[in-house]
């Protein structure tokens, strides 16, 4: 999406055949002439003359005969960001198709670092769920939080364990099967105490939801109270209820890291840095390493 996404706002980026050649739309005129640089990798050959023939400026722009400057490139762990000074002859997406010639298991990392660059972004993926960070800027009594789930998709849990760090109350309930009734009373009972509730599933309820807007619009919470929902994409999810909610989607974060970035953003420095009520320094340096570690094989 961020490739589509810079070959619309930018199409100064890609020259003439450039995206046809790289979707395989493109079939150059004529074959690349000379044999194939030695430093490309035989099984590669076919993929670097067809760069070539499509584009046969590239063999002296590009000084592909350089061996003592393409043969370490070739070999490479991470070629799509060792370009060095050759870099300077080669536009940022002939980088690419450089790369989808003679090195196609780097495809996807060089792509990301291209929309990146371009985009001027540091990361095509959002941030982590903060939950801590959410209730200090955005979340207020009157306006639901209202997440956006995937099927199997569920942050009351984490909900669940904030609320609980902070001193507040919280209850939840999964709509369906006759709950209507006991969810409205629920969130009167919450928004009278000022503790947290969490409506689970309400694209289950969908013609329910008018009652729940006009319960959560006409009330007058305590400035503690907070209202969570969760619901999965819906044709019929009221637009009213939408247009008065916070949105987030929610969904499983893309690879290790981000799923490690959004547990550590969950815990507090004070709760990872403690060591439960023993006062020994050491036993806290290995509780802390035993979280970590959990952390990251549940990613």
């Amino acid at each position: 999406f961020g490739v589509y996404l810079t070959r619309g706002l930018f199409p100064e980026e890609f020259k003439e055949n450039e995206w046809e050649f790289f979707l395989g739309s493109y079939v150059p005129p004529q074959e690349a002439g000379g044999p194939a640089p030695s430093w490309c990798p035989p099984d590669r050959v076919q993929g670097l003359h067809k760069l070539r023939a499509a584009f046969p400026e590239a063999d002296s722009k590009w000084q592909l005969s350089k061996e003592d400057v393409w043969q370490p490139w070739a070999s490479s762990d991470a070629c799509e960001q060792n370009f060095g000074q050759m870099a300077m002859k080669m536009s940022r997406f002939q980088r690419v198709l450089l790369v989808q010639a003679v090195r196609p298991d780097r495809l996807e990392s060089a792509l990301y670092s291209f929309a990146t660059e371009v985009l001027g972004v540091d990361n095509l993926s959002p941030p982590a769920l903060s939950l801590s960070h959410l209730e200090e800027t955005e979340l207020t009594p009157g306006e639901p939080v209202l997440f956006v789930v995937t099927p199997g998709a569920d942050p009351s849990a984490e909900i669940e364990e904030f609320a609980s760090s902070k001193g507040v109350g919280f209850a939840e309930i999964a709509m369906g099967g006759g709950q209507n009734d006991n969810a409205l009373q629920l969130v009167r009972t919450a928004a009278k105490d000022g503790s947290w509730v969490c409506l689970k599933n309400l694209h289950l309820v969908t013609s329910w939801l008018p009652a729940l807007e006009k319960e959560i619009r006409n009330m007058s919470p305590d400035p503690q109270f907070r209202c969570f929902l969760t619901a999965e994409p819906h044709a019929k999810f009221p637009s009213i209820l939408l247009e008065s909610s916070l949105k987030i989607t929610y969904e499983a974060p893309p690879g290790i890291k981000k799923n490690l970035q959004r547990t550590l953003e969950s815990w507090s420095t004070d709760w990872f840095e403690k060591g439960g009520d023993c006062g020994d320094p050491s036993k806290q340096i290995l509780r802390s390493q035993g979280m970590y570690v959990c952390a990251y094989f549940h990613a």
